[in-house]
Protein backbone atom coordinates (compact mmCIF):
# COMPACT_ATOMS: atom_id res chain seq x y z
CA UNK A 1 0.00 0.00 0.00
CA UNK A 2 1.22 3.69 -0.92
CA UNK A 3 2.82 5.15 1.76
CA UNK A 4 0.73 8.20 1.71
CA UNK A 5 -2.70 5.75 2.75
CA UNK A 6 -0.82 4.00 5.56
CA UNK A 7 -0.31 7.37 6.60
CA UNK A 8 -3.95 8.32 6.89
CA UNK A 9 -4.47 5.57 9.53
CA UNK A 10 -2.69 6.38 12.69
CA UNK A 11 -1.58 2.85 14.01
CA UNK A 12 -0.71 2.62 17.31
CA UNK A 13 2.16 0.91 18.69
CA UNK A 14 1.09 -0.53 21.61
CA UNK A 15 -1.70 0.54 20.60
CA UNK A 16 -0.93 4.48 19.80
CA UNK A 17 -1.36 6.74 17.05
CA UNK A 18 0.82 9.21 15.41
CA UNK A 19 0.04 12.79 14.96
CA UNK A 20 0.02 13.95 11.36
CA UNK A 21 -0.26 17.53 10.94
CA UNK A 22 -0.46 20.92 13.16
CA UNK A 23 -2.27 21.12 16.43
CA UNK A 24 -6.04 22.00 16.88
CA UNK A 25 -4.59 25.56 17.79
CA UNK A 26 -4.15 25.79 14.10
CA UNK A 27 -7.36 25.22 12.63
CA UNK A 28 -8.95 28.39 12.27
CA UNK A 29 -6.67 31.75 11.25
CA UNK A 30 -7.98 34.39 13.80
CA UNK A 31 -10.12 36.54 11.92
CA UNK A 32 -10.28 34.75 8.79
CA UNK A 33 -13.98 33.55 9.13
CA UNK A 34 -17.29 35.87 9.35
CA UNK A 35 -18.66 35.37 12.48
CA UNK A 36 -22.12 34.12 10.65
CA UNK A 37 -20.79 31.41 9.33
CA UNK A 38 -20.00 29.75 12.39
CA UNK A 39 -23.77 30.58 13.23
CA UNK A 40 -25.27 28.81 10.19
CA UNK A 41 -23.74 25.84 10.75
CA UNK A 42 -24.75 26.40 14.69
CA UNK A 43 -28.23 26.45 13.21
CA UNK A 44 -27.37 23.58 10.35
CA UNK A 45 -26.55 21.19 13.91
CA UNK A 46 -29.98 22.69 15.80
CA UNK A 47 -32.10 21.79 12.92
CA UNK A 48 -30.24 17.87 12.56
CA UNK A 49 -30.38 17.43 16.40
CA UNK A 50 -34.27 18.10 16.10
CA UNK A 51 -34.66 15.58 13.26
CA UNK A 52 -32.30 13.18 15.29
CA UNK A 53 -29.45 13.16 13.31
CA UNK A 54 -26.81 13.82 15.45
CA UNK A 55 -23.60 12.12 13.85
CA UNK A 56 -24.01 14.84 11.08
CA UNK A 57 -25.29 17.56 14.22
CA UNK A 58 -21.54 16.73 15.96
CA UNK A 59 -19.86 17.55 12.63
CA UNK A 60 -21.63 20.83 12.09
CA UNK A 61 -20.79 21.71 15.95
CA UNK A 62 -17.21 20.83 15.18
CA UNK A 63 -16.89 22.97 12.48
CA UNK A 64 -18.80 25.99 13.85
CA UNK A 65 -16.75 25.37 17.27
CA UNK A 66 -13.37 25.91 14.92
CA UNK A 67 -14.65 28.89 13.39
CA UNK A 68 -15.75 30.70 16.68
CA UNK A 69 -13.99 28.71 19.63
CA UNK A 70 -14.76 31.96 21.35
CA UNK A 71 -18.42 31.11 21.44
CA UNK A 72 -19.91 29.63 24.60
CA UNK A 73 -23.21 29.17 23.29
CA UNK A 74 -21.51 26.92 20.45
CA UNK A 75 -19.10 24.87 22.62
CA UNK A 76 -22.32 24.23 25.26
CA UNK A 77 -24.29 22.81 22.13
CA UNK A 78 -21.30 20.52 21.18
CA UNK A 79 -21.17 19.06 24.69
CA UNK A 80 -24.67 18.54 25.17
CA UNK A 81 -24.63 17.08 21.55
CA UNK A 82 -21.50 14.85 22.53
CA UNK A 83 -23.81 13.21 25.74
CA UNK A 84 -26.50 11.54 23.38
CA UNK A 85 -26.32 7.88 23.27
CA UNK A 86 -24.55 6.72 19.99
CA UNK A 87 -25.23 3.54 17.93
CA UNK A 88 -21.81 2.23 16.45
CA UNK A 89 -22.33 0.12 13.19
CA UNK A 90 -19.60 -2.94 12.40
CA UNK A 91 -19.07 -5.12 9.49
CA UNK A 92 -17.43 -8.27 10.95
CA UNK A 93 -14.84 -9.60 8.63
CA UNK A 94 -15.18 -13.21 9.82
CA UNK A 95 -11.94 -15.96 8.56
CA UNK A 96 -12.98 -19.05 6.70
CA UNK A 97 -11.82 -21.19 10.07
CA UNK A 98 -14.02 -18.75 12.02
CA UNK A 99 -17.08 -19.91 9.73
CA UNK A 100 -16.70 -23.42 9.97
CA UNK A 101 -17.35 -23.32 13.66
CA UNK A 102 -21.31 -24.49 14.35
CA UNK A 103 -23.68 -20.85 14.16
CA UNK A 104 -21.21 -18.30 13.68
CA UNK A 105 -23.32 -15.64 12.95
CA UNK A 106 -24.79 -16.22 16.41
CA UNK A 107 -21.81 -16.51 17.86
CA UNK A 108 -20.72 -12.88 16.63
CA UNK A 109 -24.37 -11.56 17.46
CA UNK A 110 -24.13 -12.97 21.02
CA UNK A 111 -21.16 -10.69 21.38
CA UNK A 112 -22.22 -7.81 20.29
CA UNK A 113 -25.38 -7.88 22.34
CA UNK A 114 -23.63 -9.06 25.72
CA UNK A 115 -21.14 -6.01 25.06
CA UNK A 116 -23.94 -3.80 24.36
CA UNK A 117 -25.23 -4.68 28.39
CA UNK A 118 -21.79 -3.08 29.45
CA UNK A 119 -22.05 -0.11 26.79
CA UNK A 120 -25.34 1.09 27.05
CA UNK A 121 -24.53 2.49 30.24
CA UNK A 122 -21.56 5.06 28.62
CA UNK A 123 -24.20 6.14 25.95
CA UNK A 124 -22.59 3.53 23.60
CA UNK A 125 -24.40 0.27 21.40
CA UNK A 126 -23.30 -1.80 19.07
CA UNK A 127 -24.98 -2.65 16.02
CA UNK A 128 -23.69 -5.36 13.54
CA UNK A 129 -24.28 -4.01 10.05
CA UNK A 130 -23.32 -6.89 7.58
CA UNK A 131 -20.85 -9.89 7.60
CA UNK A 132 -17.83 -10.33 4.95
CA UNK A 133 -15.39 -12.96 4.28
CA UNK A 134 -11.78 -12.64 5.19
CA UNK A 135 -8.82 -14.61 4.42
CA UNK A 136 -5.77 -13.46 6.91
CA UNK A 137 -2.05 -14.62 5.65
CA UNK A 138 -0.91 -13.85 8.86
CA UNK A 139 -1.20 -14.86 12.73
CA UNK A 140 -2.18 -12.89 16.06
CA UNK A 141 1.36 -13.63 16.95
CA UNK A 142 2.39 -10.69 14.16
CA UNK A 143 0.72 -8.16 16.52
CA UNK A 144 -0.40 -5.35 14.93
CA UNK A 145 0.60 -6.22 11.18
CA UNK A 146 -2.61 -8.12 11.56
CA UNK A 147 -4.95 -5.46 12.28
CA UNK A 148 -2.85 -3.71 9.13
CA UNK A 149 -4.17 -6.64 6.95
CA UNK A 150 -7.21 -6.30 7.60
CA UNK A 151 -7.10 -2.39 6.76
CA UNK A 152 -5.71 -3.65 3.52
CA UNK A 153 -8.30 -6.13 2.73
CA UNK A 154 -11.69 -4.66 4.25
CA UNK A 155 -12.50 -1.41 3.55
CA UNK A 156 -14.92 0.36 5.91
CA UNK A 157 -17.61 1.11 3.50
CA UNK A 158 -20.46 3.04 6.00
CA UNK A 159 -19.75 1.13 8.81
CA UNK A 160 -18.22 3.22 11.79
CA UNK A 161 -15.48 0.29 12.44
CA UNK A 162 -14.31 -3.48 11.40
CA UNK A 163 -14.38 -6.19 13.24
CA UNK A 164 -12.02 -9.34 12.49
CA UNK A 165 -13.15 -12.60 14.01
CA UNK A 166 -10.21 -15.48 13.37
CA UNK A 167 -9.69 -19.08 14.57
CA UNK A 168 -6.38 -20.22 15.13
CA UNK A 169 -4.81 -23.05 16.92
CA UNK A 170 -2.17 -22.48 19.48
CA UNK A 171 0.01 -25.57 21.70
CA UNK A 172 -1.26 -25.50 25.22
CA UNK A 173 2.23 -25.12 27.56
CA UNK A 174 3.66 -27.44 29.20
CA UNK A 175 3.61 -28.21 32.81
CA UNK A 176 6.29 -25.51 34.07
CA UNK A 177 6.34 -24.01 30.90
CA UNK A 178 6.64 -19.85 30.14
CA UNK A 179 3.96 -19.39 27.70
CA UNK A 180 4.97 -17.17 25.32
CA UNK A 181 2.61 -14.30 25.51
CA UNK A 182 2.80 -13.25 21.49
CA UNK A 183 1.36 -16.86 21.09
CA UNK A 184 -2.01 -16.24 23.29
CA UNK A 185 -2.84 -12.90 21.86
CA UNK A 186 -6.34 -12.68 21.81
CA UNK A 187 -7.43 -9.54 21.07
CA UNK A 188 -6.13 -6.27 18.88
CA UNK A 189 -8.28 -3.19 19.01
CA UNK A 190 -5.43 0.16 18.05
CA UNK A 191 -7.13 3.11 19.79
CA UNK A 192 -9.06 5.54 17.41
CA UNK A 193 -8.50 2.74 13.93
CA UNK A 194 -11.80 1.65 13.71
CA UNK A 195 -10.09 -2.00 13.50
CA UNK A 196 -10.02 -4.49 15.63
CA UNK A 197 -9.12 -8.22 15.58
CA UNK A 198 -10.91 -10.98 17.35
CA UNK A 199 -9.40 -14.13 17.85
CA UNK A 200 -11.28 -17.91 19.03
CA UNK A 201 -7.99 -20.06 20.30
CA UNK A 202 -8.24 -24.21 19.96
CA UNK A 203 -5.66 -24.96 22.94
CA UNK A 204 -3.28 -28.07 21.39
CA UNK A 205 -2.50 -30.39 24.21
CA UNK A 206 0.89 -31.15 23.55
CA UNK A 207 0.97 -34.67 24.06
CA UNK A 208 -2.38 -35.79 23.13
CA UNK A 209 -3.26 -33.64 20.09
CA UNK A 210 -6.77 -32.86 21.44
CA UNK A 211 -8.05 -29.50 21.15
CA UNK A 212 -9.97 -27.41 23.69
CA UNK A 213 -12.14 -24.12 22.94
CA UNK A 214 -11.52 -20.92 24.61
CA UNK A 215 -13.98 -20.61 27.72
CA UNK A 216 -17.07 -18.12 26.25
CA UNK A 217 -16.57 -15.87 29.47
CA UNK A 218 -12.93 -15.27 28.46
CA UNK A 219 -14.12 -14.48 24.93
CA UNK A 220 -16.85 -11.89 25.88
CA UNK A 221 -14.41 -10.02 28.21
CA UNK A 222 -12.28 -10.00 25.17
CA UNK A 223 -14.83 -8.31 22.85
CA UNK A 224 -15.29 -5.78 25.55
CA UNK A 225 -11.96 -4.82 26.29
CA UNK A 226 -11.37 -4.38 22.56
CA UNK A 227 -14.08 -2.24 21.72
CA UNK A 228 -12.62 0.03 24.57
CA UNK A 229 -9.28 -0.04 23.11
CA UNK A 230 -11.24 1.53 20.17
CA UNK A 231 -12.34 4.81 21.72
CA UNK A 232 -8.83 5.15 23.54
CA UNK A 233 -9.20 3.11 26.95
CA UNK A 234 -6.07 1.95 28.76
CA UNK A 235 -4.90 -0.73 30.82
CA UNK A 236 -5.63 -0.74 34.28
CA UNK A 237 -5.00 -3.39 37.03
CA UNK A 238 -7.97 -4.49 39.65
CA UNK A 239 -12.27 -5.63 38.90
CA UNK A 240 -12.25 -3.86 35.56
CA UNK A 241 -12.58 -5.15 31.69
CA UNK A 242 -9.55 -3.19 31.03
CA UNK A 243 -7.32 -5.15 32.89
CA UNK A 244 -4.15 -6.41 31.15
CA UNK A 245 -3.92 -10.24 31.20
CA UNK A 246 -7.01 -11.41 32.51
CA UNK A 247 -7.80 -12.64 35.76
CA UNK A 248 -9.24 -15.66 37.34
CA UNK A 249 -12.71 -14.70 36.38
CA UNK A 250 -14.22 -12.75 34.08
CA UNK A 251 -14.72 -9.17 34.07
CA UNK A 252 -17.13 -7.04 32.20
CA UNK A 253 -17.56 -3.64 33.44
CA UNK A 254 -15.51 -0.05 32.79
CA UNK A 255 -13.32 1.63 35.43
CA UNK A 256 -14.62 5.06 36.39
CA UNK A 257 -11.22 6.49 34.66
CA UNK A 258 -11.45 4.37 31.26
CA UNK A 259 -15.60 5.51 31.40
CA UNK A 260 -14.23 9.01 31.45
CA UNK A 261 -12.38 8.48 28.11
CA UNK A 262 -15.27 6.93 27.01
CA UNK A 263 -17.23 9.87 27.89
CA UNK A 264 -14.66 11.85 26.01
CA UNK A 265 -14.53 10.03 23.14
CA UNK A 266 -17.93 8.62 22.40
CA UNK A 267 -18.21 10.60 19.37
CA UNK A 268 -15.28 10.34 17.48
CA UNK A 269 -14.64 10.12 14.03
CA UNK A 270 -13.18 7.03 13.42
CA UNK A 271 -11.95 7.94 9.52
CA UNK A 272 -10.01 11.29 11.57
CA UNK A 273 -9.28 10.25 14.58
CA UNK A 274 -8.88 12.36 17.54
CA UNK A 275 -7.53 14.75 14.98
CA UNK A 276 -11.70 15.44 14.62
CA UNK A 277 -11.83 16.61 18.19
CA UNK A 278 -12.08 20.44 18.98
CA UNK A 279 -10.60 21.90 21.85
CA UNK A 280 -13.29 21.41 24.84
CA UNK A 281 -13.12 17.93 23.90
CA UNK A 282 -9.50 17.33 24.03
CA UNK A 283 -9.25 18.89 27.22
CA UNK A 284 -12.01 16.39 28.58
CA UNK A 285 -9.73 13.61 27.11
CA UNK A 286 -6.41 15.04 28.82
CA UNK A 287 -8.37 15.07 31.98
CA UNK A 288 -9.64 11.50 31.69
CA UNK A 289 -6.24 10.61 30.87
CA UNK A 290 -4.06 12.44 33.73
CA UNK A 291 -6.76 10.47 35.93
CA UNK A 292 -5.49 7.69 34.39
CA UNK A 293 -2.13 8.54 34.97
CA UNK A 294 -3.23 8.57 38.65
CA UNK A 295 -4.02 5.25 39.19
CA UNK A 296 -2.39 2.32 41.10
CA UNK A 297 0.58 1.12 38.45
CA UNK A 298 -0.98 3.51 35.70
CA UNK A 299 -0.46 1.70 32.41
CA UNK A 300 2.86 3.34 30.94
CA UNK A 301 0.94 3.49 27.06
CA UNK A 302 -1.32 6.10 29.19
CA UNK A 303 2.02 8.70 28.66
CA UNK A 304 1.84 8.21 25.11
CA UNK A 305 -2.50 9.10 24.62
CA UNK A 306 -1.57 11.62 26.83
CA UNK A 307 1.31 13.24 24.66
CA UNK A 308 -0.77 13.19 21.41
CA UNK A 309 -3.80 15.03 23.28
CA UNK A 310 -1.53 18.03 24.51
CA UNK A 311 -0.26 17.74 20.77
CA UNK A 312 -3.59 18.26 19.18
CA UNK A 313 -4.12 20.84 21.71
CA UNK A 314 -0.80 22.74 20.49
CA UNK A 315 0.87 22.06 24.14
CA UNK A 316 4.15 20.63 22.75
CA UNK A 317 6.27 21.56 25.56
CA UNK A 318 3.87 19.32 27.95
CA UNK A 319 3.62 16.69 25.00
CA UNK A 320 7.42 16.32 24.67
CA UNK A 321 7.75 16.04 27.78
CA UNK A 322 5.54 13.11 27.92
CA UNK A 323 6.79 11.29 24.96
CA UNK A 324 10.00 11.78 26.95
CA UNK A 325 9.06 9.84 29.89
CA UNK A 326 7.30 6.94 27.04
CA UNK A 327 10.50 6.31 25.85
CA UNK A 328 12.32 6.57 28.84
CA UNK A 329 9.76 2.99 29.50
CA UNK A 330 10.53 1.65 25.66
CA UNK A 331 13.02 3.65 23.20
CA UNK A 332 11.76 1.43 20.61
CA UNK A 333 8.46 2.93 20.59
CA UNK A 334 8.83 4.29 16.84
CA UNK A 335 5.46 6.18 17.29
CA UNK A 336 7.03 8.31 20.24
CA UNK A 337 10.24 8.77 18.29
CA UNK A 338 8.56 10.39 15.38
CA UNK A 339 6.13 12.38 16.91
CA UNK A 340 8.65 13.73 19.65
CA UNK A 341 10.72 14.75 16.41
CA UNK A 342 7.91 16.71 14.90
CA UNK A 343 7.53 18.84 18.26
CA UNK A 344 11.30 19.75 18.18
CA UNK A 345 11.11 20.44 14.30
CA UNK A 346 8.26 22.36 14.63
CA UNK A 347 10.16 24.17 17.74
CA UNK A 348 13.16 24.89 15.45
CA UNK A 349 15.30 22.70 17.48
CA UNK A 350 16.82 20.89 14.30
CA UNK A 351 19.83 18.91 16.82
CA UNK A 352 17.23 17.17 19.04
CA UNK A 353 14.59 16.53 15.60
CA UNK A 354 17.39 14.85 13.67
CA UNK A 355 18.07 12.65 17.10
CA UNK A 356 14.28 11.90 16.72
CA UNK A 357 14.20 11.05 13.42
CA UNK A 358 17.35 8.82 13.29
CA UNK A 359 16.05 6.80 16.29
CA UNK A 360 13.12 5.97 13.82
CA UNK A 361 15.29 4.34 10.99
CA UNK A 362 17.41 2.90 13.66
CA UNK A 363 14.47 0.91 14.76
CA UNK A 364 13.86 0.03 11.09
CA UNK A 365 10.18 -0.59 11.66
CA UNK A 366 6.89 -0.11 10.59
CA UNK A 367 8.42 0.72 7.58
CA UNK A 368 6.29 3.42 6.38
CA UNK A 369 6.84 5.11 9.21
CA UNK A 370 10.60 4.18 8.81
CA UNK A 371 10.17 5.93 5.35
CA UNK A 372 8.42 8.93 6.60
CA UNK A 373 11.24 9.98 9.75
CA UNK A 374 13.63 9.25 6.28
CA UNK A 375 11.77 12.20 3.99
CA UNK A 376 11.11 14.68 7.05
CA UNK A 377 14.87 14.19 8.05
CA UNK A 378 15.67 15.10 4.50
CA UNK A 379 13.61 17.91 4.67
CA UNK A 380 15.00 19.03 7.74
CA UNK A 381 18.47 19.08 6.50
CA UNK A 382 19.46 15.40 7.60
Amino acid sequence: MPTTLRLTRLLLALLCLVLLGASVAAQTPAGAVAPDEAEQHLQAARDLLRAERTREAVGELRTAVSLAPEREEIAQALLEATRRPRTITILAAVSPEFRAQGNWEEAIQRRVTFANDHLRPHGITLELQDTVVWQPALEMSDGLSCVDELMDDVPRGQADVVIGFVRQEIRRPRAGETPDRRQHMVGLGPSFSGYAVICDYLLVDPTSGATTRMREPFVLETFVHEIGHLFGCVHVTGNSCMRSGGGAAPAYDYDPENAAVLDATRWVDFRRQIGCLTVPELERLAAAYEALRAVPRPDRGCEFYLACTYQCLGELERAAALYEVALDANPADAFAQLNLARIYAEQGDAERATEHFEAVIAIGQPEYLVQQAREELQALGG
